[in-house]
C-alpha cells in the first residue's frame, strides 16, 4: 500500500482531504484520500444542500484550521472499487488533545465517530469517543446547539448579488476560498454571519490571471503560459484560507462579483502582479479599493524585470518629456507640433478617441471638418462633439507651449498612416483628460497586450465621472450636429449678409484656413457665419496653388506670417465691402493688432490705393509701408514691384517706391519729426472738408448731445481741440485711463491727449464712409530730419 509524506491542499469535509506532492520542475500531484476507521457529519454541496448533517460543517472547519498547507505522513490501508483511497494521516506536533494521529484527534474533538465493525487503526478510539462524549465536547457541546445547522445560499440569483454587493460594498468580510479556478478566479465562501454562507464567483479586481480550465464537458481546455503557475501561486496561499474578501463591483449581466482578497501578508493580487504572474485588467481596475496605482506599479516593476508572462516582453526606454508649439489642431485628438529639435510633427492623443456621434435628426457624423453634404447647400456643418472636442483643445493651446511625452507609435495600416501617439500637458492639465472629463472623447479599450497611454487609468476614471454626470456624449439628449451658413458661396448671397455684418461693425472670429497672406476662410461662431475674408486695401504676392505653379516672390512669406499669426486665432473683425466673388473685405485684429499694417510692415504686401484712401486705418498702413519702404524689405528689396491697377484710372498715382512725375498739390497740415509729415491732396476732398467744417462745431456744441463715457481703439469720434476749443473728426489711438483718450485728428494728422469730455459721437453725415480722413502720413524722401 501506498505511503509517504505530502501535504493537505483542502479538506472537503470532515473526513475527506486532498494531498499534494511537493512541486518539482512544476505543479505538484494531488490525491483524494479519505480517513479510515471514523465517520464525520456529512457536509453539503450545490447540488445536494439538503444532506448536509449537523455539524457536518463545524467538523470540516476543525480539520481545515489545523491541516491546510501542514505537512502529514500518509498510509493508505486499501482502496475501495471506485479507486477512493481510505489511509490513516500523521502529523508532525499534535493537532488536538495531544494527538499526532487525526483520526484520534478528530474522535477525542468530538467531531467524529469510529465506524462500526472496522477499527483498522488502534481500539483506543472507541474508548476517545466515550470520553468525548462524557465530557461533551465537539457535537456533543450544548454550547455548539445553535451553530449545528446552517443556511448556505449555493446558487446566488442576480438581484442577491446585488443586494449583497449594496450592503457589504468596502467592507472586509470573513470568507474562505473554497476553490481557485485559475490564479484571478476564485469560488469563495462568505460568512455574512456565524451560521448565514453565501458561496460565490469571485473574479479578482483589476487583473487578469492566465487562463487554466480543464475537465470541463462540453468544453475545450484552455492551458495559457503560467497559468498553472499562477493558480498553484494562489493555492498556495489562499485556498481553504481564513482571508478576507472587500466586493468591489457586481457584473452587469451575471451573478459574479468583482472583489480583492486579502490574507496576512497583503493583498493577493498586488502580490500577482509582482511576480509577473497576472496582468492589470482595465475593464475593472478603477474598482480597487484605493485607487490602481498600487497594482500599476506592481505590474510595471514585473515588466521591467521580465519575470514569467513579460520574459518576451521588450523594456521600453524611458522617453523624456519636451516642450513644442501647438501651430494647428487638425482634430480633437490630433495636433500639429513644432519643436527647435524635432521640427514640425503630427500627433495624436494617446487611448481616446472622438464620438462619431449621431445627431438629434439622425444622420451619423463621420467627419472632422467643415463639409457640405451637398454641394448646392448654403450650409456647412461638422458632428457636435468632433467640433467641440477640436474648439476646446484650439481655445487652451492654439499658438502656446506645451509639454509632450511619447506613449507609443501607431504603424501605417491598410491604408491609415503611421501615428505618433503622446500625452500632452498643457500647464499641467492632461488634454486628453480634460476631453474626456468633458464628454468629448471616449477611452479607447486596447488589447491586453496593446501599448497605451501613460495616464490610462486618469483618462478611465475621467471618463467614469462623465457618465456619472451625464455629460458630452454620456447625457441622453442627442446632439444636432454644428452648422454654419456660407456667406461667400456667390456674390449674391454675400450681398444678403453684408446688412448683418456691417451692422455688427466689429466682431469676433475664428480663422480657420488661411488661403494666402491676404485671404482666409473665417468663421464667425456668434452668428453662425462662415465666409471667405479678404484684407481691404492690401496686395500680397501671389502664392503658388499646386505643384504646376510658380509663387510670386515674398508670397510664400506672406502665407506663412499669416499661418504663424492668425490660423485658428480668436480674431476681430473690421467689414468695409465684398469684392465680386462673394469674398467680405475687411480688416483682421489679432490681440488688439492689426494684422494688414503687420503684412505692410514686413514688407510681404503693398497699398491699393484706391481701396485704402477708404478704409478706417489710412494712416496706419500707409506709416506701416512706409517703414517696409524706408527699410527695403520684402517686396520692396526688389527694384520693381508690380503696381496694381485702380478704380480711378490706368493713370492714377500709385503707392509704391517711384516719383510722380507729374507731382500733385498738397498741404502740409502736420509735421512730426524725422521728416514724417501729414498733406492734404488739394482737391474735390478738401473742398468736400471746407464745406462740412463750416457747421461741424455747431452740430456738437449742441449741449443736448451728450459727450462720451468710453471710447475704445480706433473709434472715430467727434473731438474738441485744445488750443482753438473748435470740433473736428478724429481716431482713438489708445485710452489713456477710464477718463482721458490720446487721439489723432484724421483730416490734419496732429494729436494730442483728451479728456471724455471733449470727446462725443460722430453723427452719420460726417462719418469716414461719408468723406474719408483728408489727412495722408507721408515721409520727405531723400533727406534725414533730426526729431523735435
Amino acid at each position: 500500500n501506498a505511503s509517504g509524506m505530502a501535504f493537505v491542499k483542502s479538506v472537503l469535509s470532515g473526513d475527506t482531504v486532498i494531498l499534494r506532492s511537493r512541486p518539482i520542475n512544476g505543479p505538484p500531484t494531488e490525491r483524494l484520500v479519505s480517513l479510515a476507521a471514523i465517520v464525520a457529519p456529512r457536509l453539503g454541496g450545490p447540488r445536494d444542500p439538503e444532506k448536509e448533517e449537523p455539524f457536518g460543517f463545524l467538523a470540516r472547519e476543525f480539520l481545515r484550521r489545523r491541516l491546510v498547507g501542514k505537512e502529514v505522513y500518509y498510509r493508505v490501508l486499501y482502496t475501495v472499487p471506485g479507486g477512493r483511497d481510505y489511509a490513516v494521516l500523521q502529523t508532525q506536533a499534535p493537532i488536538a488533545e495531544d494527538q499526532v494521529v487525526v483520526q484520534k484527534a478528530l474522535v477525542a474533538a468530538g467531531w467524529a465517530v469510529p465506524k462500526e465493525g472496522r477499527n483498522e487503526i488502534d481500539a483506543e478510539l472507541e474508548y476517545l469517543h466515550d470520553v468525548a462524549k462524557h465530557e461533551q465536547k465537539g457535537k456533543y457541546d450544548p454550547a455548539n446547539a445553535g451553530l449545528a445547522a446552517r443556511t448556505v445560499d449555493y446558487n446566488l440569483s442576480k438581484e442577491d448579488a446585488q443586494k449583497l454587493y449594496a450592503k457589504h460594498k468596502g467592507k472586509p468580510l470573513p470568507a474562505v476560498i473554497e476553490q481557485v479556478k485559475d490564479g484571478s478566479t476564485y469560488r469563495v465562501l462568505v460568512k455574512v454571519e456565524p451560521d448565514v454562507h453565501v458561496v460565490l464567483s469571485l473574479q479578482a479586481t483589476g487583473l487578469r490571471a492566465p487562463m487554466w480550465r480543464k475537465g470541463i464537458p462540453n468544453l475545450p481546455d484552455i492551458v495559457e503560459p503560467f497559468s498553472e503557475e499562477s493558480k498553484f501561486y494562489v493555492e498556495a496561499r489562499l485556498l481553504q484560507k481564513d482571508v478576507q474578501v472587500l466586493l468591489e463591483n457586481v457584473g452587469n449581466n451575471s451573478n459574479a462579483l468583482f472583489g480583492s482578497v486579502l490574507y496576512p501578508l497583503g493583498d493577493i493580487g498586488e502580490a500577482l502582479l509582482k511576480e509577473g504572474l497576472a496582468k492589470c485588467a482595465d475593464f475593472s481596475i478603477l474598482m480597487v479599493t484605493g485607487g490602481p496605482g498600487r497594482y500599476r506599479a506592481a505590474e510595471a516593476q514585473a515588466r521591467e524585470r521580465r519575470l514569467r508572462i513579460w520574459r518576451d516582453v521588450a523594456v521600453k526606454a524611458p522617453v523624456n518629456a519636451w516642450e513644442a508649439t501647438v501651430t494647428r489642431v487638425i482634430s480633437g485628438d490630433t495636433l500639429m507640433v513644432s519643436s527647435r529639435t524635432k521640427g514640425e510633427q503630427k500627433v495624436t492623443l494617446s487611448s481616446i478617441r472622438i464620438p462619431r456621434d449621431t445627431s438629434a435628426d439622425g444622420n451619423t457624423g463621420s467627419h472632422t471638418s467643415l463639409h457640405s453634404n451637398n454641394a448646392n447647400s448654403d450650409q456647412t456643418e461638422m458632428p457636435y462633439f468632433q467640433y467641440e472636442a477640436r474648439e476646446a483643445i484650439r481655445k487652451r493651446v492654439i499658438g502656446k507651449t506645451v509639454t509632450i511625452a511619447e506613449d507609443y507609435v501607431t504603424p501605417a495600416n491598410a491604408g491609415y498612416e503611421a501615428r505618433t501617439c503622446v500625452t500632452i500637458l498643457s500647464k499641467n492639465v492632461n488634454l486628453a483628460e480634460m476631453l474626456v472629463g468633458k464628454g468629448l472623447a471616449l477611452v479607447i479599450r486596447h488589447r491586453r497586450d496593446d501599448d497605451r497611454s501613460s495616464s490610462f487609468d486618469q483618462l478611465l476614471m475621467a471618463e467614469e465621472r462623465a457618465k456619472a454626470g451625464k455629460v458630452g456624449i454620456h447625457a441622453t439628449t442627442p446632439m444636432a450636429p454644428i452648422r454654419f451658413s456660407e456667406v461667400s458661396k456667390s456674390a449674391q448671397r454675400a450681398k444678403i449678409f453684408m446688412t448683418q455684418l456691417t451692422r455688427l461693425r466689429r466682431f469676433k472670429a475664428v480663422v480657420d484656413f488661411v488661403v494666402s497672406g491676404s485671404r482666409f476662410r473665417v468663421i464667425v461662431p456668434g452668428q453662425n457665419l462662415r465666409m471667405t475674408l479678404v484684407l481691404d486695401a492690401l496686395r500680397t504676392p501671389r502664392t503658388a496653388r499646386n505643384a504646376s505653379e510658380t509663387s510670386e516672390p515674398f508670397g510664400a512669406e506672406a502665407t506663412q506670417l499669416a499661418n504663424q499669426h492668425l490660423l485658428q486665432r480668436d480674431v476681430e473683425v473690421e467689414v468695409t465691402g465684398q469684392d465680386k466673388t462673394g469674398g467680405i473685405t475687411g480688416n483682421v485684429f489679432v490681440d488688439g493688432t492689426n494684422f494688414g499694417a503687420m503684412l505692410l510692415e514686413a514688407g510681404y504686401a503693398t497699398l491699393h490705393s484706391y481701396s485704402a484712401q477708404h478704409n478706417e486705418h489710412y494712416a496706419q498702413l500707409t506709416a506701416a509701408a512706409g517703414v517696409a519702404e524706408r527699410q527695403k524689405l520684402g517686396v520692396w528689396s526688389i527694384e520693381k514691384p508690380a503696381a496694381e491697377p485702380t478704380e480711378e484710372s490706368a493713370t492714377a498715382p500709385k503707392v509704391g517706391p517711384h516719383i510722380d512725375e507729374n507731382g500733385q498739390r498738397v498741404v502740409v497740415t502736420d509735421y512730426a519729426g524725422k521728416g514724417q509729415i501729414h498733406i492734404q491732396t488739394l482737391g474735390e476732398g478738401v473742398q468736400r472738408l471746407e464745406t462740412m467744417m463750416q457747421t461741424f462745431s455747431d452740430v456738437y456744441a449742441d449741449a443736448a448731445q451728450p459727450a462720451l463715457t468710453s471710447a475704445k481703439n480706433n473709434d472715430v469720434i467727434a473731438a474738441q481741440f485744445t488750443v482753438d476749443d473748435h470740433w473736428y473728426r478724429a481716431r482713438v489711438l489708445r485710452t489713456v485711463n477710464k477718463t482721458s483718450v490720446n487721439v489723432i485728428y484724421v483730416d490734419y494728422g496732429n494729436t494730442e491727449t483728451l479728456p471724455l469730455s471733449r470727446c462725443k459721437r460722430l453723427v452719420d453725415a460726417h462719418r469716414l464712409s461719408v468723406l474719408p480722413a483728408q489727412a495722408t502720413a507721408a515721409q520727405l524722401a531723400f533727406v534725414q530730419m533730426p526729431a523735435l
